[in-house]
């Protein structure tokens, strides 16, 4: 778990949850917010992808998925409708600026996870836990299918064994 801690990692969920708790704060005033993230040159959080961010207009599967979900119109938990209205909102917003345009930055699963964990209950300083949870069945998958087939245990990127 401790491998997930950080802004850019599996802690960037905590971060994109407190933009939310920030811009909700604002009134939802989005444009003032991500014209204040570019002029401070610090990270909109929720946005950028480093595999997919190479493919142009390409979004995370994943992504689009969640999306596809959170503006589902029979998807209807008022607890979280200010939050799905952000992302919504910023999602327009960096999808029309230039600036991200340029730099081919397309929402992450962070910009949505941490609505959903908001709406399963789990409190802002869990979402990297809730982040790793979700991760163990695929470790163990790929721990049974190595010791079955005798391989050393390896890393998912370490394909020399194949």
């Amino acid at each position: 778990m401790a491998a997930f801690n950080g802004m850019i990692h599996g802690g960037a969920s905590q971060f994109v949850s407190a933009m939310y708790e920030e811009l909700l704060g604002s009134g939802l005033n989005v444009d003032a917010y991500v014209d204040k993230k570019i002029a401070s040159k610090t990270l909109l959080m929720g946005f950028g992808q480093r595999t997919y961010n190479r493919i142009l207009n390409c979004w995370d599967p994943r992504v689009e998925k969640m999306y596809a979900i959170l503006t589902d119109e029979s998807f209807d938990f008022p607890e979280i409708a200010a939050y799905r209205e952000a992302a919504i909102k910023l999602i327009e917003r960096v999808s029309n600026d230039e600036f991200f345009k340029k730099r081919n930055l397309t929402p992450n699963p962070d910009l949505f996870n941490c609505i959903f964990y908001k709406l399963f209950g789990a409190p802002r300083e869990m979402n990297t836990c809730m982040l790793a949870l979700g991760r163990i069945a695929g470790w163990i998958a790929n721990f049974i299918e190595h010791s079955k087939d005798g391989y050393p245990l390896t890393r998912p990127c370490d394909m020399t064994l194949f």
